[in-house]
């Protein structure tokens, strides 16, 4: 169980993205905050809210607008790791079909939503330290000075988006997906050719990603 363990990031850690489900009701999948919501005081790290639920942020839906999206944006972060990106952005399906919202806890009877139910939202884990002994048991530890100086931070680069809004050929064969909701209007800052959100990535140096 990883809430046993110290998940603070380390020194050695200069950049970070965190992707977090807004959707996602299990009890058996609390989100745990590595990285505050939002952006940190000094750029490095960035945690956006999305809307979906676990693999609507991970991917592995046929239904996958949101996943596109999101996978979109963790491609960017990485390519802006390395002189020579590495990754393909997705073409991003726009059929309101292929943009929904699924309810992961009809996905087995044993899942349960009772702390979500009783909370209003997603039940948070903001204790990384594993133990609650620490003075600053939720915070990513100061970077290393010697990264600090040597390690230069740029902005990330959020590509433009390729778009398809034909339906895949499945649909063409009845009913589908009755685990899911009509998705909200999705945020600017995943609509947009650009976000001036994102955070700041090492270069050439590696972060650290998390998503779900």
């Amino acid at each position: 169980d990883m809430n046993l363990h110290d998940t603070r990031l380390p020194p050695s850690v200069v950049s970070g993205l965190q992707l977090s489900a807004r959707d996602e009701r299990r009890d058996l999948f609390p989100v745990k905050d590595i990285l505050h919501p939002g952006q940190s005081h000094d750029g490095r790290f960035l945690n956006l809210v999305h809307p979906g639920a676990h693999s609507d942020i991970g991917g592995s839906y046929r239904l996958d607008g949101l996943s596109v999206r999101n996978g979109n944006l963790l491609t960017d972060y990485v390519n802006s790791l390395s002189d020579t990106p590495f990754l393909q952005s997705r073409t991003v399906p726009t059929a309101p079909e292929m943009n929904v919202i699924h309810r992961s806890e009809q996905h087995g009877s044993y899942y349960t939503t009772t702390m979500a139910t009783t909370l209003g939202h997603r039940v948070h884990v903001h204790n990384l330290d594993g133990t609650g002994m620490t003075q600053a048991p939720s915070d990513a530890q100061s970077l290393d000075a010697g990264l600090r100086a040597h390690v230069p931070l740029r902005p990330v680069a959020v590509s433009a988006e390729r778009t398809d809004p034909t339906l895949p050929a499945f649909f063409q064969h009845g009913p589908h997906a009755r685990q899911v909701v009509v998705a909200p209007p999705l945020p600017a800052d995943m609509r947009d050719a650009a976000s001036p959100q994102m955070p700041v990535a090492p270069h050439p140096h590696a972060g650290s990603i998390n998503t779900g």
